[in-house]
């Protein structure tokens, strides 16, 4: 009995062969090729190309530079071993340069994002306040007097550094102030996502208690960030109002839900712990906004772009540096229909542009009344000239028609 092969039926076929023959499942099976694998990620070290695309570690104008000097910033950044390569590093390679310091805490000392190693016992959620107790110490310990405001914020989480310090700006550091994104439940406290700022004044009122668990007495299961700003209760710090026109600056999750409405369920946590009256749309956010939550590494590396780099052509100082532009519709005239220039890139335009920097404003203004003057005065000069040739000439054309008349 002949096999027929069936078309478009490999499992007929397949049970075909097992109903007579045993031995043919197996060459079925030894031909038939293996599924596609799946495609493996690679780790691609990028450090080289982002560096050259994010370009120096600070803005350029002088008042970034004054920001940077005068209000001294210190970051340290939540993360733990799974995320030294992915999120960490992101985090590094994007807007930790921009703080004046940037610390990383996890369990585990990495020397690529030079993390301090916080002797955990366990790292996970249920372990987080005690990791950000002990990270608070460490910076309480090592930098209380180094800088003016201390910023805590996660390895998924995107920072301005240049808001925080015009927030900064505005107030005391030796004073007691905590910013953040006010949640209401456990008496107020800042979102831990969003990330959470600190001034001089207010770490050193609570560092003492941070050394021991039982020194700060909070004995509520609560998490990280409600824990924090009980601690702080305790030694007189209160939740502060960072609002920028009535919108908030530190947001717990991507843009994207701040910015489009509806994604954010209508029922949903967030909207019954905010204290303050949120929108969603573009009106959602302050202009200028210092966080962002849930960012991915891709994500982050992202928002780096649009933020430092993109930017319109001529809303910086550096696009003075950037050739002049050419073909502009002041510099032409209208022939018909068609807009034609008046000169070309070559032409001597760019040069009477350039030499008419060096001519004074009240030379320019009196140039064309001297010409018209100058012009009045040769005017008659030429007129008399020109009539004196004519006259010179009538009597040469009279002796010269005499001539040809005689000849004929």
């Amino acid at each position: 009995m002949s096999l027929r092969p069936v078309r478009h039926r490999p499992l007929y076929t397949v049970l075909y062969l097992y109903d007579h023959c045993s031995l043919c499942l197996l060459f079925v099976v030894m031909l038939t090729p293996s599924a596609t694998p799946a495609p493996v990620l690679r780790t691609v070290d990028l450090s080289a190309q982002i560096k050259a695309a994010i370009g120096p570690t600070r803005g350029g104008s002088a008042q970034d530079t004054s920001l940077y000097n005068d209000v001294r910033l210190l970051c340290w950044i939540l993360t733990h071993p799974g995320n030294h390569a992915t999120k960490a590093r992101a985090v590094k390679e994007t807007w930790a340069p921009r703080c004046n310091k940037a610390v990383f805490m996890s369990s585990k000392g990495d020397p690529i994002i030079k993390s301090i190693d916080l002797k955990m016992s366990a790292d996970s959620r249920d372990t987080l306040w005690e990791k950000s107790r002990k990270a608070w110490y460490y910076v309480y310990k090592n930098f209380a007097e180094d800088y003016d405001w201390f910023m805590k914020a996660d390895d998924d989480t995107f920072v301005i550094t240049e808001n925080v310090r015009y927030l900064g700006s505005l107030h005391d550091p030796d004073g007691s102030y905590f910013f953040g994104r006010v949640f209401k439940p456990f008496g107020e406290y800042q979102s831990g996502g969003a990330g959470y700022v600190v001034s001089r004044g207010a770490l050193k009122k609570v560092g003492p208690k941070l050394e021991k668990d039982e020194l700060c007495a909070v004995r509520t299961p609560m998490v990280e960030d409600a824990k924090f700003g009980a601690c702080l209760r305790e030694v007189g710090v209160g939740v502060g109002n960072s609002l920028e026109s009535g919108k908030d600056r530190f947001h717990p999750f991507v843009p994207e839900q701040h910015l489009i409405p509806g994604i954010i369920p209508a029922k949903f946590w967030y909207r019954d712990y905010v204290k303050y009256p949120t929108t969603e749309g573009m009106d959602c956010c302050s202009d200028l906004s210092i966080s962002f939550h849930y960012i991915t590494p891709n994500l982050m590396r992202e928002l780096y772009f649009y933020v430092y780099k993109l930017h319109p052509y001529g809303s910086r100082k550096a696009d003075d540096l950037l050739p002049a532009p050419i073909f502009l519709r002041s510099k032409s005239r209208s022939v018909g229909s068609k807009l034609t220039l008046t000169g070309s890139p070559n032409d001597a335009a760019p040069a009477a542009k350039s030499a008419s920097k060096d001519i004074p404003k009240e030379v320019a203004k009196e140039a064309p009344k001297q010409a018209s003057k100058e012009g009045a005065k040769e005017a008659p000069k030429v007129a008399s000239k020109a009539d004196a040739k004519q006259e010179a000439v009538k009597p040469a054309q009279a002796v010269n028609n005499k001539t040809a008349a005689a000849k004929l």
